[in-house]
């Protein structure tokens, strides 16, 4: 059930934003002044923005329009549940088209995520590749060795030379913001490989010893690279 005091309490801000408006404050100034006043029950940052470009634009109503077809308690444990299990069968979904499969308001979905769920939107970060675990665990095994080698033997790691081959991409379809995610503040970061499919990408191959990048080689459009490659160059 709806909180008819959370109810008034939004109202009530929702008059001092309009207030604001009329006496000229900015968005920021607005906000800042709604903490000092309501403290942990101020509305959220987008919901105070929303609000003060609704005012802004000359708009005078302060309650939400009645929307057809939509339930009048739309905060209920089977909205909240729903909407869970819509985010974890796809994180990437904005807040209006979980608006529109929970056919519930968009303040009431913000609500939901944001205060309810305890999650927030944020965007995934570059890794190089992704990696088995098997990969993982033979990497960690090969740096052992490494190390190893390099405290029995003199001048060891000056004497490797290593290669890593990087497909460069001509673009990257997927802005920043079409490649966030709704995440809880518990869960591990989420992340876009490098690797992904991606049209118009041509392959480079970096040499490196202990001094640096020995050698780059641009590899020709449609060659195969395997061993026999590298023993040809």
């Amino acid at each position: 059930m709806v909180d008819e005091e959370d109810v008034c309490v939004k109202i009530r801000q929702r008059c001092v934003i309009e207030f604001c408006v009329k006496l000229g404050k900015s968005g920021n100034e607005t906000l800042e002044m709604l903490r000092q006043a309501y403290g942990a029950e101020t509305l959220s940052r987008a919901a105070v923005f929303q609000w003060w470009r609704h005012f802004k634009d000359g708009n005078m109503r302060v309650i939400d329009k009645a929307r057809s077809g939509r339930p009048s308690t739309a905060v209920t444990d089977v909205s909240i549940a729903k909407a869970a299990e819509l985010l974890e069968n796809d994180q990437r979904l904005i807040l209006r088209e979980l608006s529109a499969s929970l056919n519930i308001s968009f303040e009431c979905t913000q609500h939901i995520v944001t205060e309810i769920l305890q999650m927030h939107r944020v965007c995934a970060r570059w890794v190089p590749r992704y990696l088995t675990e098997e990969q993982l665990e033979r990497q960690v095994q090969v740096c052992k060795n490494t190390v190893q080698m390099s405290v029995t033997i003199p001048n060891f790691l000056t004497s490797i030379v290593t290669c890593d081959e990087s497909w460069i991409h001509h673009y990257d379809p997927l802005s920043k913001q079409q490649s966030s995610v709704w995440k809880h503040s518990n869960s591990p970061p989420p992340k876009k490989f490098r690797s992904s499919l991606l049209a118009g990408k041509v392959m480079l191959l970096l040499f490196f010893d202990g001094h640096g990048m020995i050698l780059q080689h641009w590899v020709p459009r449609g060659q195969t690279v395997k061993g026999a490659y590298y023993a040809k160059s």
